[in-house]
């Protein structure tokens, strides 16, 4: 079933990593490599199977699947990361001068994506024109998309919170039919502080990342003024 399949590829992820973090790095690879494709771990797999090939010296393979994972046409933490990688891969491989456009292009893409976010933090959220979204199914979770950037709340909060909120709201609908202003009134409070809640938490989520992106950022320069410093490329 969906459940069983997303379970299963949660165990893999958990799995891999544990492996990679004890260096048994050709078993955590083919267990990262046991991941679904339309799985919502694939991006984190991609990023274990890049991570444990460099481990092994196989840069090729590291290449190719941060390569895989910066491709790819979405807003999520592991992109962030292949960005980083690529340039760091080869200089690895002492491919120095596609290395140091790699890190200056990530410097660029960090600082990017800091600024929108810096941004949507700056800026007021409207839960009634970037709805709570609950989806079922192999990729089930909880998440809301602003400006398009999608956040994932349910990776940082219980899901049960947002189906809370969710059947306020219907039994909200429903008890209108009831006609009593008092209970009406106390569940548009519920549901006001369901909605500023949900807000902090997204705002929470989007603060994070911007530690994360400015960090990899940090990374990037030093990776570029290393290969200067160095003299391994033209000043």
């Amino acid at each position: 079933t969906a459940v069983q399949e997303k379970t299963l590829n949660r165990l893999y992820i958990t799995l891999g990593y544990s492996l990679l973090n004890q260096a048994y790095y050709r078993n955590a690879r083919k267990t990262f490599q046991l991941v679904g494709l339309s799985s919502r771990y694939s991006n984190q797999a991609l990023l274990g199977i890049a991570l444990t090939a460099a481990y092994q010296d196989d840069f090729l393979g590291a290449l190719n699947a941060s390569r895989f994972l910066k491709e790819k046409q979405q807003d999520d933490l592991p992109i962030d990361e292949a960005f980083l990688l690529m340039p760091f891969f080869y200089e690895k491989s002492q491919q120095l001068a596609t290395a140091s456009l790699g890190y200056s292009q990530a410097a660029s893409y960090y600082q990017d994506k800091i600024s929108t976010l810096t941004q949507l933090i700056d800026a007021p959220i409207n839960l009634a024109s970037h709805p709570i979204e609950l989806s079922n199914g192999i990729s089930n979770g909880v998440s809301m998309t602003i400006n398009n950037k999608h956040i994932d709340l349910s990776a940082n909060y219980p899901s049960y919170f947002f189906t809370q909120r969710q059947n306020v709201g219907q039994l909200k609908s429903w008890q209108t039919k009831l006609n009593n202003p008092k209970l009406s009134q106390d569940l548009s409070s519920i549901i006001q502080a369901y909605d500023v809640l949900t807000v902090k938490m997204a705002k929470s989520i989007m603060h994070n990342r911007v530690a994360q992106l400015s960090s990899y950022l940090n990374q990037s320069r030093y990776g570029l003024a290393r290969l200067y410093d160095n003299n391994t490329v033209a000043q």
